[in-house]
């Protein structure tokens, strides 16, 4: 009798989970754990981490670590960098899943895949959260907005290079302005978030009043081409350098959380050259 026939019973059951085990549930479903470890000899299950079990011969799966870290951390929420790459927000590809645990719970211990943690309150890790199938398995992912919202909360991090970038795609697949401003006022980046926008924002003006001042429209140049750079800004107004500073000052100080723009230490007197 071969192994295969042998164990026939047991890999119908593997079968109709989609091929797809913890071992504390092979046993509840009456797969005896000698069985269990007489299919991992006879190679006709792989183990996916510890305790993980998959039916050898299946085709690959295109996304084995999100499936195993949702049965492995079910209370748990794909986000981030993970999240991004689940929505086709990134370029990058994830050394590790990025997973929202809530405020105060334990960190879980995982042998393989590597798992990165970031604890939200409450608010923060309820909303937004999606739920999907992968390879059978039900992950939780935090939606496209939710997602590029706790990128720039997390900017610091996971480099405000991964935000900006999500951003960017986000805009060309064209979700959901809306949603986006919602859990930004919820994270509590708002104000970075619509400067990237590039939308009307208040500021506090030299007077204690509040105006409204758009966004300089951003130049891009090759990195590192100081010659094309200077070539533009040598033929602006000395008024226009001015409020480009002024911009980027903005812009800096939005990035670092400050609720209102600190005022210059010594003013600035324009004066023509003579």
């Amino acid at each position: 009798m071969s192994d295969s026939s042998a164990f026939k019973h047991e890999e119908a059951i593997f079968r109709a989970h989609r091929g797809l085990l913890r071992t504390s549930q092979a046993i509840k479903l009456g797969i005896h754990p000698r069985d269990l470890y007489g299919m991992r000899e006879a190679k006709l299950i792989e183990p996916l981490g510890r305790g993980l079990y998959r039916l050898a011969g299946l085709p690959p799966l295109p996304m084995p670590d999100l499936a195993t870290v949702a049965l492995k951390v079910p209370h748990g929420v794909v986000c981030l960098i993970s999240a991004l790459a689940f929505h086709g927000l990134t370029t990058q590809i994830p050394r590790e899943v990025y997973v929202a645990l809530r405020k105060g719970s334990r960190k879980p211990r995982l042998s393989y895949p590597p798992v990165r943690f970031f604890w939200l309150s409450e608010a923060d890790f309820e909303a937004g959260i999606g739920v999907h199938d992968a390879d059978g398995t039900k992950v939780r992912v935090y939606c496209p907005e939710k997602t590029v919202a706790d990128c720039f909360k997390f900017r610091n991090r996971i480099g405000l290079d991964a935000a900006l970038e999500a951003l960017r795609l986000w805009r060309e697949n064209k979700r959901n302005p809306a949603a986006l401003l919602k859990y930004a006022r919820l994270c509590r980046v708002e104000k970075v978030i619509k400067h990237h926008l590039k939308l009307p924002q208040e500021r506090p003006a030299l007077g204690g009043a509040s105006v409204v001042r758009d966004a300089m429209p951003v130049r891009i140049v090759p990195r590192g081409d100081e010659t094309a750079d200077l070539r533009y800004w040598l033929g602006r107004s000395p008024e226009e350098r001015v409020s480009a500073v002024e911009f980027l000052r903005e812009q800096y100080y939005a990035m670092m959380g400050y609720k209102s723009l600190p005022r210059l230490a010594h003013d600035i007197q324009i004066r023509r050259r003579a």
